[in-house]
């Protein structure tokens, strides 16, 4: 099972820089706040690990990977709708927060 029990999240499979495939899962929520946290899969060892936290808290947003990079985009925070998104780099193991978006998306 996930380490921390989480609903609303978003998961991308991404190859990290010991040149193995994880699949990631980020954000959602614990039953009582919004996370900003990440986990990865090793379905090699099969268990779950912590990886870098997003920047943001996000609940039910969208993740779409692209040139091995995971992108988290939209949700929500628990206050209020997002209208950003921020990249995670495998290879770097770290997020960079980019533009914000044109449009709010508080459910993707």
């Amino acid at each position: 099972p996930l380490l921390e029990g989480r609903v609303g999240c978003a998961a991308g499979a991404l190859t990290c820089d010991d040149g193995n495939e994880y699949i990631h899962v980020c954000g959602g929520s614990d039953g009582e706040t919004e996370l900003m946290s990440m986990e990865r899969y090793d379905p090699r060892e099969d268990k779950w690990e912590e990886a870098p936290a997003m920047s943001e808290k996000r609940l039910g947003h969208a993740v779409v990977v692209v040139n091995n990079r995971l992108y988290a985009i939209g949700g929500f925070d628990g206050r209020e709708a997002l209208g950003t998104f921020e990249c995670f780099d495998p290879i770097e193991n770290r997020w960079s927060r980019l533009l914000k978006m044109g449009a709010i998306s508080p459910m993707l």
